[in-house]
């Protein structure tokens, strides 16, 4: 679980508008400067079940955990694409951290 500090509100959500994407083949990465704050976004399209939905959540969270992401005022949005839930962990970690080296001031 994320410290509370460190997760979206509503008000976060609707900043990220003008936030910049960088897409993946399972998940499309949506950042933007300012506060720092992590959300990962799991569909009901993308997952049938809850039980799913929550799996691919916390493995993104984890994820964030042990990588020591995001770094101080950049706000990042994981969000689920198709085929997500069926990769292994160390294949959407691989997918994730390879691409937030990608977003500035996080590589």
């Amino acid at each position: 679980m994320l410290p509370k500090k460190h997760r979206f509100t509503s008000g976060d959500f609707k900043r990220l508008k003008g936030a910049k994407s960088v897409h993946t083949p399972h998940l499309l990465v949506r950042y933007v400067l300012g506060k720092t704050a992590t959300a990962a976004v799991v569909s009901s399209s993308v997952a049938k079940t809850a039980v799913s939905r929550n799996r691919l959540r916390r493995r993104i969270y984890s994820i964030f955990a042990r990588t020591k992401s995001p770094p101080p005022g950049v706000s990042v949005v994981v969000i689920a694409k198709q085929g997500a839930v069926g990769i292994p962990f160390r294949a959407l970690k691989k997918e994730l951290v390879d691409t937030l080296q990608k977003i500035p001031n996080m590589g």
